[in-house]
């Protein structure tokens, strides 16, 4: 049973990481794309490896994160897809699946939204 005071650090420690991660990456398809098309060779060929590294790194810790994330309702995790248990009310972006949508909606609209039961959870509410 997850501790509901720490439900909330949980949640955007996950969103930021997970945000981060996507930045990382981010940066790596832009320093290859520099390297291809302008031949450019600066200080991010230096720290190329790293940033691999660190995306590398902040996905794998968010997964971990994201797991330990559960509702209070059904007890499954808030940003795990279940194959057959996506509720209607589950939170969606055109072009994005349900755990990115849920990701930037909470970062948007303050909200997280269970994907396996459809509750909706105010940030402000789950400490």
């Amino acid at each position: 049973m997850p501790n509901k005071n720490l439900l909330k650090p949980r949640t955007l420690i996950f969103v930021w990481l997970v945000l981060l991660a996507w930045l990382g990456l981010l940066a790596l398809i832009v320093i290859i794309l520099l390297n291809l098309f302008f031949s450019y060779t600066g200080l991010a060929d230096k720290y190329f490896m790293y940033l691999i590294y660190f995306t590398v790194g902040l996905g794998v810790t968010a997964i971990l994160v994201g797991e330990s994330v559960k509702c209070k309702s059904c007890r499954n995790s808030l940003f795990k897809e279940k194959r057959g248990g996506i509720n209607k009310n589950a939170y969606k972006i055109r072009g994005l699946n349900y755990w990115a949508s849920s990701v930037v909606g909470t970062v948007f609209n303050r909200r997280v939204t269970c994907i396996s039961c459809g509750m909706k959870y105010k940030l402000k509410d789950l400490e």
